[in-house]
């Protein structure tokens, strides 16, 4: 992967990071979890993604991934039903 391309892609990962609007400067975010991010942007298989990780961290993105997939619920109101997003662990 030329520099240029991994500029980029680093690049769209603090930007989506800062989405909420909120700048990295002010993020208190575990190293494991920046790690993971930044070896996804570059395209990193998980065999690589695990490698770079190390055995203990990749365990526990694993872990915290699973507890945060986010799943639409349906709650029934006074006025009829409303779609509601809840983690949920999978």
């Amino acid at each position: 992967m030329e520099q240029q391309e991994v500029v980029i892609k680093l690049k769209a990962l603090r930007k989506e990071f800062e989405k909420d609007g909120v700048s990295i400067l002010y993020m208190p975010i575990p190293v494991a979890l920046v790690l993971s991010d930044v070896c996804d942007a570059l395209g990193f298989s998980k065999a690589e993604q695990d490698e770079v990780l190390g055995e203990e961290a990749s365990e526990a993105i694993r872990e915290w991934t699973d507890c945060r997939m986010w799943q639409p619920r349906e709650q029934e109101t006074a006025t009829g039903p409303v779609s509601e997003v809840a983690a949920v662990p999978t």
